[in-house]
């Protein structure tokens, strides 16, 4: 074998340990027969992860443009919150956070443009540093949709720059492993607006959770509705969802059972998501659906009318008597 070939061998065989391990780590597939809908889409809508201080390792994120048109896509990377509003999740954008993220993550590309089906597999690396404190780190990778066409203002003075079309975030929960306090509770268990009656049988109810520890707990649960009898009707499961640490977490549910008509009660068993700790709380409703009400209406109006005539028969029969 001739120098030069044995050469080559070699490089081939070192290339993998000296150039760096996230080179061309990304990649992009060509997708036929993917519809067109005018969006683009992002998964996973969450990634969970445990690091030891100081340790990396990488979440991979896919993004499919479903956009109909060749598109421009930009990565950004964002803090985000248990938001203040309890009709809302997170919110992003959050600066000074002792809980950031968002500075450790990093990925080998920031901007890629895809064909309309193109999916592209993007891994997210995650670097700690030695001090990191343990608890939980938030972050998001953001994906933005934009156009860089030259945009006209209103004072005729044309400027070049991306507009943002449309965004997506992927949330990133890390847990930093050391003195880590996993601590919550189901606080309330309710029917929205604190209703008691309700005229059909869909009954909108809410679930508050509070974690008062330092890492994302992921309580799960399931309902379980019984009439005045005590019989089951059914059951709801309700999926994990996430809770972060010093806030209070809210899950909407709506509860249908067909034909409903009375007295009713919910029954909750959530798991805390930790230590199989269970909470249980149990709500009382009433159901009396217009049909059912227009059936004792008319009922009572029937009533009413017979004894009407009843009375009116026997007024006459005793006249005629008499």
């Amino acid at each position: 074998m001739n120098t030069k070939l044995k050469k080559g061998i070699i490089w081939i065989a070192i290339i993998p340990f000296v150039l760096p391990t996230n080179l061309l780590a990304f990649s992009i597939k060509a997708n036929t027969g993917i519809p067109v809908q005018g969006s683009f889409v992002v998964g996973p809508a969450k990634s969970e992860i445990t690091l030891l201080p100081g340790e990396t390792k990488s979440v991979t994120l896919q993004i499919q443009n479903r956009m109909g048109r060749t598109q421009t896509f930009v990565i950004s990377f964002e803090d985000f919150s248990a938001s203040k509003n309890l009709n809302e999740t997170v919110e992003l954008g959050i600066q000074n956070s002792k809980t950031s993220l968002s500075q450790f993550m990093s990925v080998e590309k920031k901007e890629f443009t895809l064909n309309q089906g193109d999916e592209l597999t993007l891994p997210v690396t995650i670097s700690l540093p030695a001090n990191a404190n343990p608890g939980g780190k938030f972050g998001a990778v953001v994906v933005s949709a934009v156009s860089k066409k030259d945009v006209s203002g209103t004072e005729a003075r044309a400027y070049s720059g991306a507009t943002v079309i449309s965004r997506i975030a992927s949330l990133v929960f890390v847990t930093v492993s050391g003195d880590t306090k996993s601590e919550g509770v189901l606080t309330s268990f309710a029917t929205k607006n604190n209703k008691t009656i309700f005229f059909s049988s869909e009954i909108p109810v809410r679930l508050v959770f509070q974690n008062t520890g330092n890492v994302n707990l992921n309580p799960y649960g399931i309902i379980t509705v019984r009439d005045t009898f005590g019989s089951v009707l059914g059951t709801t499961e309700l999926d994990p969802w996430f809770a972060l640490p010093d806030s209070l977490r809210t899950r909407d549910v709506t509860l249908h059972r067909s034909n409903m008509f009375g007295k009713y009660s919910a029954h909750v068993a959530v798991n805390r998501g930790y230590g199989n700790v269970i909470d249980e709380k149990e709500i009382t409703f009433y159901v009396f659906p217009p049909f059912w009400i227009a059936v004792i209406i008319i009922s009572l109006i029937l009533v009413i009318i017979g004894a009407r005539k009843f009375v009116s028969r026997k007024k006459a029969v005793s006249e005629i008597i008499s």
